[in-house]
Order: C-alpha cells, then structure tokens, then sequence
C-alpha cells in the first residue's frame, strides 16, 4: 500500500510539474511578462541583451516587460530541454519578436511541484 501511495504521489507531482512547465512555455509564446514572472524565483540572474545581473521578481519582470513592449513577441520555440546531475531543468529555445529571433535560457528547478526560474538569459542571435 505505501508503494502504491508513493508512485501515486510522484505521479501526481511530474504531472503537475508537466502542466507547470507548459504554462511557461505558453507564456513565452505570448510574450506576457507577468505571467512567465509567476515562475521566477524571489531573485533570479538574468540577462537581457546588455543588462545583466542579480534582480527582485518584480524588478526582473519590469525589465522583461520593458523588452515584450520594445521587441513584440511573436512566438516561442523549445529546440532543447534537459535536467542536470543536479536536477536542475532547462529550456533552450528562439524567440522570435517583432525585431528579430534571439536565443532564450530559461534554467530552474522544481520546488514543491512548481517550476522556478533560477536564470533567464535572452541574447541576440
């Protein structure tokens, strides 16, 4: 009975981290900064073309707002995921925007079934 309670609950989780991840992944397509800023860590290491550091949710999400409004989205293509050693989760993928495609990283880890963005790095291709 635990084995089944347990492969239940792990069940449950990767399904829940699955749906997780494919809002992310919708929200990159749509170019909505709040709602790819509701995966982001409380802190998290961005880079945005020249502005790189260390920013507050909010402030990392004005700052992606601010590029959304310069550089209209117009899709966004996975073209690589994996996990680290470590269990960390990637996304390698093309924005594709009003002013070009850039190259997007999009790196975090599960945390009690959600997804959080660690670091987010949108670089000209």
């Amino acid at each position: 009975m635990k084995k089944l309670l347990f492969l239940v609950s792990i069940s449950l989780t990767l399904s829940a981290f699955s749906q997780n991840a494919e809002a992310l992944i919708a929200s990159m397509k749509s170019g909505s900064s709040s709602t790819v800023a509701k995966h982001f860590e409380q802190n998290i290491e961005m880079t945005l073309l020249s502005n790189s550091g260390t920013f507050s949710k909010a402030q990392a999400e004005g700052i992606l707002r601010d590029f959304f409004n310069k550089n209209a989205v117009k899709g966004f293509e996975v073209n690589h995921q994996g996990t680290s050693p470590e269990g960390a989760k990637y996304y390698v993928g093309s924005l594709a925007t009003s002013t070009g495609t850039y190259n997007a990283y999009l790196f975090g880890k599960q945390s009690a079934g959600t997804f959080l963005i660690r670091e987010l790095r949108i670089e000209q291709k």
